[in-house]
């Protein structure tokens, strides 16, 4: 082998020994989800809402909200249409900015009224 090439094989060698060592630091868990079955219609809900909602936002925030957003019963309910259609656009609103799933409070609620009409 040429010396390049070994001079790169030992340089990934070591960044992979560093990062198993935990020495390299790695970004925020994102994309975190509630344990739901694969395939189900809840898991569909819950990971298409928040992309819906702003598909422009930072993810591990935009999930971290989300998943906060999942777990707390007074604000889940968003993630139903069947819910955003019975319900005022104060009331979404004020269970969307809970968590900070909604940013922009009237134009992510205009968007999730929209989307529960499609979905």
């Amino acid at each position: 082998m040429a010396t390049a090439t070994v001079t790169i094989l030992d340089r990934i060698q070591r960044l992979r020994e560093l990062f198993a060592a935990g020495q390299i630091p790695t970004l925020a868990q994102h994309e975190v989800h509630p344990d739901v079955p694969a395939g189900s219609r809840e898991r569909y809900l819950y990971f298409t809402l928040p992309v819906t909602i702003n598909f422009q936002r930072s993810s591990p925030a935009m999930w971290q909200s989300a998943y906060a957003t999942w777990h707390d019963p007074q604000t889940q309910p968003v993630f139903f249409p069947e819910w955003v259609a019975n319900h005022s656009e104060d009331e979404l609103r004020g269970r969307l900015v809970t968590h900070r799933l909604a940013l922009q409070a009237n134009r992510h609620t205009a968007i999730s009224t929209t989307d529960s009409q499609c979905r």
